[in-house]
């Protein structure tokens, strides 16, 4: 392996990578070998997104320097191992620095850049600073097909829109978990912060329990700052009891509670738990009017998700309730909602992405 990466054909760059795109790594490893280098730091935006990627030889790690109380930044390291790429693969993130030196300075010498990631902004927007960033770009590579296909009615002549669809699992692994008889409760994915409102999931789970089975849990799983709140709040409604909030969990532990649940529940927006929890066969309970990721392109409404009114306690509750009463029903429809998800949303799926877009670049160099 080349030191540090000096050199490597095929330059990675991000503000951190987290386990859970351990598996998307190994496979750019398996296919692209010593060719391969990702630079990464250790700490997102909201700090309680970290790396946790192994650094085999093939991970760098490096500086990252926030600026303006976090809102922008600059990684101290990559810039010239990824101009220096035949191919390099940038964050697609207006607030980082080195992405637009690296993605302007390789389009002045003519080498192709790609961007990953979101190219819309949340709820959809596209504001003007990402428009003028995606046109240094040769190729972009989205999470989503929608993605794609808003972008391709809106792309520069010579420029490549790609999809790597968002996913955590290889198709191997995603298959449906439990049973009628396991399935009776209720589990939230993500991180303990305000925009994610859990504390509206934990106030609707305390109107909805005298209408609940008896042996119905909310397993709400995941770190934050508001961790310590939320049990606070268990507690002062009386049903900590009957609610789990054990923290983070690896995905591979995660999947006991998966196999509880008759539904997987998103009080605010929703991202890439989608994916996870439909992967399973296990439907979902989504706010409706909330800035949702473009992962929400998967859920079909009645099929295999329900959504309720955006921070209406008792909306939740009801959709909660519902979700019981008609659990058979649900459950019958769990090898369907796992098998869909699987044809789109895999590792397998998502790599392919990668591979086209370093053929377009590799392809000219």
């Amino acid at each position: 392996m080349k030191a540090n990466g000096n050199g490597a054909d095929i330059v990675l760059v991000q503000t951190v990578v987290p386990d859970y795109r351990q598996p998307v790594i190994d496979a750019l490893v398996a296919e692209w070998g010593d060719t391969f280098h990702v630079y990464c730091g250790e700490e997102y935006f909201q700090q309680d997104a970290k790396s946790a990627v192994k650094a085999d030889g093939h991970v760098t790690f490096v500086n990252n320097l926030f600026l303006l109380n976090r809102r922008a930044l600059f990684q101290i390291g990559p810039i010239f191992p990824a101009f220096r790429a035949r191919c390099a693969i940038v964050e697609f993130n207006p607030r980082i620095l080195n992405t637009w030196i690296v993605t302007a300075m390789r389009r002045m010498f003519g080498r192709k850049t790609v961007l990953w990631g979101h190219a819309l902004g949340r709820g959809g927007d596209d504001k003007l600073v990402r428009r003028l960033l995606r046109k240094l770009a040769q190729v972009v590579l989205v999470y989503t097909e929608e993605e794609r296909r808003i972008l391709t009615t809106r792309k520069t002549r010579s420029q490549t829109i790609l999809s790597a669809p968002n996913s955590l699992f290889r198709q191997a692994d995603m298959i449906v978990r439990g049973d009628s008889h396991t399935r009776n409760s209720f589990i939230y994915v993500g991180r303990m912060i305000a925009n994610k409102k859990p504390a509206v999931l934990l106030k609707a789970f305390a109107v909805a329990l005298p209408d609940l089975p008896d042996d119905c849990r909310l397993y709400m799983i995941g770190k934050g700052p508001l961790l310590d709140e939320l049990r606070a709040l268990s507690t002062s409604l009386k049903i900590a009891d009957r609610v789990d909030l054990p923290g983070y969990v690896s995905d591979e532990d995660c999947l006991a509670y998966y196999e509880k649940s008759i539904a997987s529940v998103s009080p605010g927006y929703v991202g890439l738990s989608v994916t996870q929890s439909l992967g399973y066969g296990i439907p979902m309970i989504i706010s409706r009017d909330e800035p949702h990721a473009p992962e929400i392109e998967a859920m079909r409404e009645d099929w295999n998700s329900v959504f309720f009114a955006t921070d209406d306690v008792n909306s939740l509750a009801a959709a909660m309730v519902n979700m019981c009463r008609d659990k058979a029903s649900w459950i019958a429809r769990s090898s369907e909602i796992s098998n869909d998800c699987r044809s789109r949303y895999s590792i397998e799926t998502m790599v392919q992405g990668f591979f086209r877009a370093a053929d377009i670049c590799l392809g000219s160099n």
